[in-house]
């Protein structure tokens, strides 16, 4: 169970970024992930897919969402209160999930 956990946590937090993300130019898309060599990396094989289907990533088409950093300990995002309302979801009565962290 906790496999499943982690694994889907990695897919929760990609949506959610994408969710807090705007649309930015690939000249944008690079300033924001130089620091990060692999981002970086996978922001070329990116570019070049979309260039292969003659899609204009220039013309702010993609959207880029915000570094999002995790405590794994608490189980929720630092420093975005954003991303951590997104996470804990929306619930109408009677399915509100109750906060029992105290």
């Amino acid at each position: 169970m906790l496999e499943g956990h982690l694994s889907t946590a990695v897919c929760h937090t990609g949506n959610i970024s994408y969710r807090l993300g705007e649309k930015v130019s690939a000249k944008e898309m690079h300033a924001r992930v130089r620091d990060v060599p692999l981002f970086g990396q996978m922001l070329e094989r990116l570019l070049e897919h979309l260039a292969a289907h003659e899609i204009d990533a220039d013309a702010g088409t993609v959207t880029l969402g915000p570094w999002l950093q995790i405590d794994r300990e608490n189980e929720c995002f630092k420093d975005s209160e954003p991303a951590n309302h997104l996470a804990r979801g929306f619930y109408r009565e009677p399915y509100i999930v109750p906060d029992l962290s105290g």
